[in-house]
């Protein structure tokens, strides 16, 4: 079988997973954010960051351009979520939730992982490039130290290395994530053949 006759098991993984991934997040984060007491007004918005990303794609055009199309439009969903992880870490701890905020860490970093995985390998091969994949891990706790930096200058917060190492769990998790949605995918694709 050619290597092409299986390429649209991987062009078909994007368009259903990143609706699926920013809805979740959105119904998540409206759920969560008053149910844990959370009174910091910018934490409000991103229920509406979320809705406005799964919004989007749920336009065909947009997904396409998000899904396969050049790599700034891929990428979009990957600086909006780094963008909201960067604005939650730009808020005085006290001004959230008596939660202790590392049980966060290793759910924000695999959900950068799983966008920025599925922005990287657009327009690749069927196959999951190993190389591609962890450099692209390696990117997200790249930048989970620059957020911890970050946070070093935010009064009440702090930059630790068990942070660190939360973050780079959760990018390992998100890119194992990819690999299984990959896998099914393609498994599924195999089948309908």
């Amino acid at each position: 079988m050619s290597p092409t006759a299986h390429a649209p098991a991987h062009a078909n993984l994007a368009p259903w997973v990143l609706p699926l991934f920013f809805g979740a997040n959105a119904a998540l984060t409206a759920w969560l954010i008053p149910a844990l007491g959370v009174r910091a007004p910018l934490y409000q918005t991103f229920p509406w960051i979320f809705g406005a990303v799964f919004a989007m794609t749920l336009v065909p055009t947009v997904r396409r351009h998000m899904t396969a199309g050049p790599p700034i439009w891929r990428l979009a969903p990957v600086v909006v979520y780094a963008a909201v992880i960067s604005l939650a870490s730009s808020v005085t701890p006290s001004a959230t939730t008596g939660v202790e905020g590392n049980i966060f860490h290793p759910v924000e970093f695999a959900g950068l992982a799983l966008c920025a995985q599925l922005a990287a390998h657009k327009g690749a091969a069927p196959q999951p490039q190993w190389r591609r994949m962890i450099w692209v891990a390696l990117a997200c706790v790249a930048f989970g130290i620059a957020d911890e930096l970050h946070q070093s200058f935010v009064p009440h917060r702090a930059c630790t290395v068990l942070d660190v190492g939360l973050d780079a769990l959760g990018a390992t998790a998100g890119t194992l994530v990819y690999l299984a949605t990959h896998a099914l995918v393609t498994r599924l694709h195999r089948r309908r053949q």
